[in-house]
C-alpha cells in the first residue's frame, strides 16, 4: 500500500474533502516527531477528524513513511466500512415486530 492510498483519510478528514490535496502535499513536506505507537494511539481520533489539523499533519507525516501504520489506517477504514454497509440493511418485518414488542414488555416491567 502506497502513501497515495491514505487519500481517504485525507478526504475524511475535512468534510467536503476539497481540501485532501493540499493536506496531502503539506504531510508530505512536514517533519514528523512521531512513531507507530503515537499514530496508533490515535488511530480512531484520526479516522473521526477529532484532531487539530496541525496532529493530523503530524501522524501522516509519519504514515507516509510507514507502511505498517498506513495498513492499520486502510484496514480500520475498510471494518468502518463493512460496518455501516451491515448496519445499512434493514432488518426482516418479524424480527422487527419481535424486537419492539420485547422492548414494550420491558418498558412496562
Amino acid at each position: 500500500m502506497s502513501y497515495e492510498s491514505l487519500d481517504f483519510v485525507f478526504a475524511r478528514y475535512f468534510a467536503d474533502g476539497a481540501a485532501a490535496p493540499q493536506l496531502r502535499q503539506l504531510a508530505a513536506h512536514h517533519d514528523c516527531d512521531c512513531n507507530c505507537d503515537d499514530l496508533l494511539e490515535n488511530i480512531f481520533e484520526l479516522l473521526d477528524r477529532e484532531l487539530s489539523a496541525a496532529a493530523a499533519l503530524r501522524l501522516l507525516a509519519h504514515a507516509k513513511n510507514c507502511p505498517e501504520c498506513v495498513e492499520h489506517l486502510s484496514s480500520e477504514q475498510r471494518i468502518r466500512e463493512l460496518m455501516r454497509k451491515s448496519v445499512a440493511d434493514t432488518a426482516p418485518a418479524a424480527l422487527r415486530v419481535r424486537i419492539t414488542e420485547t422492548f414494550a414488555q420491558f418498558l412496562q416491567k
